[in-house]
């Protein structure tokens, strides 16, 4: 599959594995994201504790600390990546070595990473978010750009299951997203 984006000059200086700003804005946008058009969201307990939980596993994998993911997902979590069939990284599974092990392979495998939150819900156990994603590919240096959803669900505090559907985009040709995510409306 050829690779689209932004030239990796365009993509940010930094060689980390994902953006550090970048990371923060990516995560900072997380709770405004949830509350957004829901004048109830205050009342939602469960809800907002995924919502933490979700935000405690992305400030893990931003900071490349994949040990502290563990104890946020359950021993039996199962786990389901969905995306064109060239993606570099395992695609299903259950069990959390099985799954830290797979988001380790992935995420060694790129740098630059650019997430951006475009929504969040959160309902009950369930917790869905629409992102995109800008970074390149080490091996092949090559840019990506992909929109992608993910939906967990959560056990007694903890994610139990996470599908991840992916599409590479041309971002030349994709509609911009009217959704974004304004991160200084935090409560």
């Amino acid at each position: 599959m050829k690779r689209r984006g932004n030239p990796p000059n365009e993509v940010g200086a930094n060689t980390a594995m994902i953006d550090r700003k970048q990371s923060k804005e990516f995560r900072m946008a997380m709770r405004p994201a949830f509350v957004d058009g829901d004048e109830e969201s205050d009342a939602k307990v469960v809800e907002h504790q995924n919502v933490r939980t979700f935000e405690r596993v992305a400030k893990a994998l931003a900071e490349e600390r994949f040990h502290e993911v563990a104890p946020l997902v359950t021993d039996d979590i199962e786990f389901a990546w969905f995306g064109p069939p060239d993606l570099p990284f395992t695609r299903r599974g259950r069990g959390a070595p099985l799954l830290l092990g797979a988001i380790e392979q992935l995420f060694y495998k790129m740098e630059s990473q650019a997430p951006l939150v475009q929504f969040l819900v959160a309902q009950g156990d369930r917790v869905v978010m629409i992102a995109e994603e800008r970074g390149i590919f080490k091996d092949s240096r090559q840019p990506y750009y992909w929109k992608m959803a993910q939906a967990c669900r959560f056990r007694e505090g903890r994610i139990c299951q996470v599908h991840v559907l992916v599409a590479d985009i041309d971002e030349e040709t994709a509609p911009a997203c009217p959704c974004q995510i304004d991160a200084s409306r935090i409560r």
